[in-house]
């Protein structure tokens, strides 16, 4: 079948959930970008109305996608509407969530048992002893 990848920087301060939901329809085929950016305003409605729509469209595709998430606790990230959607996604048969956390404190911060549990998530340590340069560059920002 077919299948999308859409990657999120969490560590980045310009992430928005408009982004997320745009990529997600682009990557997807479901809508255009074109006209998905036409309805979406700014105002948090129509961003939570974009959202259902979007779980909704995915709940009925047979298209799989992995969504792969860089530093989930990251700023842009925390809203509850932000956490609301990730595990909205991950608790699709479809949706593979893939995630990375900087700190494994903040992961009891930021989810409540029942959104927890619809993330399902599966811990496991896997230290990339990468640099931190790419989320460092958005210090100052």
């Amino acid at each position: 079948g077919e299948a999308a990848a859409v990657e999120v920087l969490g560590y980045s301060p310009h992430f928005t959930v408009k982004e997320l939901l745009l990529q997600l329809l682009q990557a997807t085929g479901l809508s255009s970008d074109e006209s998905s950016s036409k309805v979406v305003s700014r105002s948090r409605r129509s961003v939570a109305m974009l959202a259902k729509a979007v779980v909704e469209d995915l709940a009925e595709s047979k298209v799989t996608v992995f969504l792969f998430v860089n530093n989930i606790e990251g700023h842009n990230l925390r809203s509850v509407d932000c956490q609301k959607l990730l595990s909205d996604l991950a608790a699709l048969p479809n949706v593979y969530l893939v995630a990375t956390v900087d700190n494994l404190a903040a992961m009891a911060l930021l989810w409540d048992r029942r959104l927890a549990t619809k993330l399902s998530f599966h811990h496991l340590h896997v230290p990339t002893y990468c640099s931190y340069e790419d989320e460092l560059m958005y210090q100052n920002e």
